[in-house]
C-alpha cells in the first residue's frame, strides 16, 4: 500500500499559475486515497482563492506572511507520513508522487531533493535555470549528484517524523527558510537523497533586475540564518563567497571599510549587469560567458546584502 503523501503548496496572488499547478498534481499516477493536496493562501488579493475552491483540494488560510508560515500551516493541517513541497508556479510530472513513495522505501532516507527544470524560454529565465542547476547539482556516474547537502522547497519531500524531531520551517525568515531547515537536518544526521525521477518544472523570473533584487534578499536571508545558527556559518549549503564574507570578524574591520566595500560592490554589480544586457542583445540563448557573469553578479548581490546587514549591526 502506498504511503499517504501530503503535498503543501503555499500561494500568494498566484492566479496566473495555480490552476496549472493543481491540475498537474491531480493528474498524477497515484492512488487518490493516498494523497492530500493542501493549498495555503497567504493573503491573496487576486482570484487565487476562488480558483483553488473549484478543485478537490484542501484550502487553508495563513495570515502571517511568508512561505515558511504558509508551509507550516499546511504541515500542521495534514496527516501524511510524507510531506512533499511544491511551489504554486511549478508543474509536476505524472510520476512525481510515485517516485517520492518509491524513494522513501529506503528507511534510511529522511528527505528528498527533486530535480527541477525550467518552463520559460526567456533569456533571463533560462540563465537563472542554468545557474540553479549548477548551484545544486554536479555530473556524477549515475547522471546527477547533489553538490550541496540540502533542500530547495520548490521540489522536495521530508518524512513527518523528521520534522517532528528537527522542527518546522523558521517562520521568522523572509527567504531561505529551506536553507535554515537544511542546516538543522544536517546537524540531526538526517540523510537527504537526490531523487531524479521526482521531476517538476518551475517558472523562473524573466527580468534581470528582479532576479538580482531577489539575490540581494537571499543574501540578507543568509545573514539572518547565520545569526540564528552561528554554527551553520561554515555550512556546506552556503556558497563559498558568502561563507567568506559572513566569516569576517566585525571587530576586526572598520565600519567605514564596510561602507566602502558595499558601495564598490554596488558599482560592480551595475557594471556586470550592463555586460549581461549587452550579451543578451547578441545571443539567442545564454552561453558560458553569460553564466559566469551571472554567477559573479549573484555573488555581488549576496555580498551587498550581507555588508548592509553588518553595517546595520554597528
Amino acid at each position: 500500500m502506498p504511503d499517504l503523501i501530503s503535498i503543501i503548496v503555499p500561494t500568494l496572488n498566484a492566479e496566473a499559475h495555480i490552476k496549472t499547478c493543481i491540475e498537474s498534481l491531480l493528474a498524477m499516477d497515484y492512488p487518490e486515497d493516498c494523497l492530500e493536496i493542501a493549498v495555503i493562501d497567504n493573503g491573496s488579493s487576486d482570484a487565487t482563492r476562488r480558483i483553488v475552491e473549484g478543485y478537490p483540494v484542501t484550502l487553508f488560510f495563513e495570515p502571517r506572511r511568508g512561505a515558511a508560515a504558509a508551509r507550516n500551516r499546511g504541515i500542521q493541517g495534514t496527516r501524511g507520513n510524507i510531506i512533499a513541497f511544491a511551489d504554486a508556479d511549478c508543474v509536476v510530472d505524472p510520476g512525481w508522487a510515485r517516485a517520492i513513495d518509491a524513494a522513501f522505501g529506503d528507511p534510511g532516507i529522511g528527505a528528498l531533493m527533486g530535480k527541477t527544470g525550467g518552463i520559460d524560454r526567456n533569456y533571463w529565465a533560462a540563465l537563472e535555470q542554468r545557474n540553479w542547476i549548477d548551484f545544486w547539482f554536479r555530473s556524477g556516474a549515475g547522471g546527477y549528484e547533489l553538490r550541496r547537502y540540502g533542500l530547495d522547497t520548490r521540489n522536495a519531500a521530508v518524512r513527518r517524523s523528521v520534522l517532528e524531531t528537527c522542527g518546522l520551517l523558521e517562520a521568522g525568515l523572509d527567504y531561505c527558510e529551506d536553507l535554515e531547515l537544511s542546516i538543522r537536518l544536517h546537524q540531526g544526521q538526517c540523510r537527504i537523497a537526490l531523487c531524479q525521477e521526482m521531476y517538476a518544472r518551475h517558472r523562473n523570473r524573466t527580468d534581470l533586475g528582479q532576479i538580482l533584487d531577489l539575490k540581494e534578499r537571499h543574501g540578507r536571508a543568509y545573514y539572518q540564518v547565520v545569526s540564528r545558527q552561528p554554527s551553520g556559518f561554515d555550512s556546506p549549503h552556503l556558497p563559498v563567497e558568502v561563507r567568506y564574507i559572513l566569516g569576517i570578524d566585525n571587530k576586526s574591520i572598520a565600519g567605514w571599510r564596510i561602507v566602502v566595500a558595499r558601495h564598490a560592490m554596488t558599482i560592480f554589480r551595475a557594471t556586470i549587469s550592463l555586460a549581461l544586457r549587452g550579451l543578451a542583445r547578441v545571443e539567442s540563448s545564454p552561453g558560458t560567458l553569460a553564466l559566469k557573469l551571472y554567477k559573479t553578479a549573484s555573488t555581488a548581490c549576496w555580498e551587498i546584502a550581507i555588508l548592509r546587514e553588518k553595517q546595520a549591526e554597528r
